[in-house]
């Protein structure tokens, strides 16, 4: 039965539903007792009725407030702890028990905030910035923005490489709490008490940011004090490490360099070294009398390197350092751009030498090609005036894929002279029609059509035919009547001369006999 209890604490939780159905009552697999396999603390309340003063009173004591803990039934949890307190103060889960009382009891907040990109921190004038505070045990909560100068917190500082990247560091050089000023924003409000989740929350709480500069971002609630530090700027920092040095480029969000932008930091990482040293150790361990000889060997620490740099940028933008020693890539550093300083931390990898430049020209990576496309005419050959129907049909090699309003280029083409164009779209079958009409005198021979699409890979080449003028086919239609006539009367009998290429035969001349047979 503990087995059961304790297996469901680890399943029931987070686990399978059905599946702890099933072993709650393994002896029928088919029966399910979905109450107890969401809740394994009755399996728990039996253990202790049913085995009272046994070795594992504690023990199922601690489970059942530990399950009503993750529930978020603090009030039984508080109880079942306080019960596990006062019968077995001496229990090996007492320790556990009291920082789970203090979870439940303490006030607790913690905020997150996000541009939904990662740019160094650096976020963009008007771009939408929203927070999220989660608390427990506070009250109210109190959200307030204040300016930060951070020139004049840097300005006496010989060496805060080390305080770069991080905000509690910052706070403890001389000046912080006089370069804060005025709160240009702040928002209270209230948690809900009754929520049912562990921590309440107020999540997507809009930051002001249109105005540039270097803010502290205070969230109070109860004892409980949090700073982050919100810079709001129209800067990109990039990095691109080359064979012997690395390049920073300093532009705008729109791509233009920033000029003098004065960057003064460097690179700070722990590195695992190995560090040699000479030992006295005996030469025979079981002869003392044959002496000691000494040794080298090797112990491993972890170390800080730091790498300073100072540095402008020029014209372009660019500021050139050599590469840090062992490989460093870590990098901090203030950027001074107009009087106004920023922070940046950047402990991404920089760009290799394979991926091309941002400020150079791009290689366009190739275009797919997967279509494959068939210009169809209605006719083997026009003559001028004619109207040609041309049908392009286009298929995906694999027939995958998504073709509907697809833009293709239609062009004619006669001695490298254009006689027509239309841009034609695909539809969900992958055709599309187009009408040509030759006009009237147009030059005779054969006609090019073009097909052009980025998926095509390119034009594609078509033939089209208008043929010199030749004497046409004549069709003859006699409408002959169709009852009987009588003799002595009149009949009228319709004679129409058609060419066979379309149109009314005009102006020719034309002979007819009738002759009679019997019947």
């Amino acid at each position: 039965l503990y087995r059961r209890a304790g297996l469901m604490i680890n399943a029931g939780l987070y686990g399978n539903a059905g599946l702890n159905a099933k072993w709650t009552d393994w002896r029928n697999p088919g029966k399910a007792e979905p109450d107890i396999a969401r809740d394994p603390r009755p399996l728990l309340r039996k253990l202790l009725s049913d085995f009272k003063n046994s070795i594992w009173d504690d023990e199922a004591r601690f489970l059942l407030g530990y399950v009503a803990y993750y529930l978020n039934d603090f009030e039984a949890a508080r109880k079942e702890f306080a019960q596990l307190e006062r019968d077995h103060p001496k229990s090996r889960y007492i320790g556990e028990a009291r920082r789970l009382l203090q979870v439940i009891e303490f006030p607790q907040l913690f905020t997150s905030f996000s541009t939904g990109s990662n740019d160094n921190a650096l976020v963009a004038p008007g771009e939408p910035l929203n927070i999220s505070v989660f608390a427990r045990n506070v009250g109210e909560v109190r959200v307030s923005l204040r300016p930060l100068d951070l020139s004049m917190v840097m300005s006496n500082v010989a060496n805060a490489e080390h305080a770069y990247a991080d905000l509690d560091e910052i706070a403890k050089l001389p000046g912080f709490e006089k370069a804060l000023g005025a709160s240009v924003m702040d928002q209270s409000f209230k948690l809900d008490p009754d929520s049912k989740h562990f921590y309440h929350s107020r999540n997507n709480l809009p930051l002001y940011t249109s105005t540039p500069g270097v803010y502290l971002l205070e969230v109070v609630g109860g004892p409980v004090l949090e700073r982050k530090l919100v810079q709001i700027a129209d800067l990109t920092v990039q990095r691109r490490r080359l064979e012997g040095t690395e390049q920073f480029w300093v532009t705008t969000r729109d791509g233009r360099p920033v000029y003098d932008a004065r960057i003064r930091g460097g690179y700070v990482e722990n590195l695992h070294v190995k560090v040699p040293y000479q030992e006295d150790i005996a030469v025979d361990a079981n002869d003392p009398s044959k002496g000691t000889r000494t040794v080298t060997r090797f112990r491993e620490e972890r170390r800080m390197v730091q790498h300073d740099l100072v540095g402008a940028t020029d014209a372009n933008g660019l500021l050139e350092v050599a590469l840090p020693p062992h490989g460093l890539r870590n990098f901090w550093a203030t950027i001074d751009v107009s009087g106004t300083l920023y922070l940046v931390n950047d402990a991404r990898d920089p760009q290799t030498i394979e991926a091309p430049a941002p400020w150079l020209p791009q290689e366009q990576p190739a275009p797919e090609t997967d279509i494959r496309a068939f210009v169809y005419t209605d006719r083997p050959v026009y003559r001028p005036g004619d109207t040609a129907w041309l049908r392009l049909i286009a298929r995906l090699p694999m027939g995958e894929g998504q073709m509907e309003g697809e833009p293709v280029l239609l062009r004619v083409m006669y001695d490298g002279i254009e006689q027509y164009r239309e841009e034609v779209r695909l539809n969900d079958f992958g055709c599309a029609t187009a009408r040509f009409k030759v006009p009237f005198g147009s030059p005779v021979g054969n006609y090019e059509v073009l097909i052009s699409n980025p998926r095509l890979g390119g034009l594609r080449s078509f033939r089209l035919t208008v043929l010199e003028y030749f004497k046409k086919d004549i069709r003859l239609e006699i409408e002959a009547p169709q009852k009987a006539l009588l003799p002595g009367s009149n009949a009228e009998v319709p004679v129409a001369f058609r060419y066979l290429a379309g149109g009314m035969v005009q102006g020719g001349e034309v002979s007819y006999s009738v002759r009679a047979r019997s019947a």
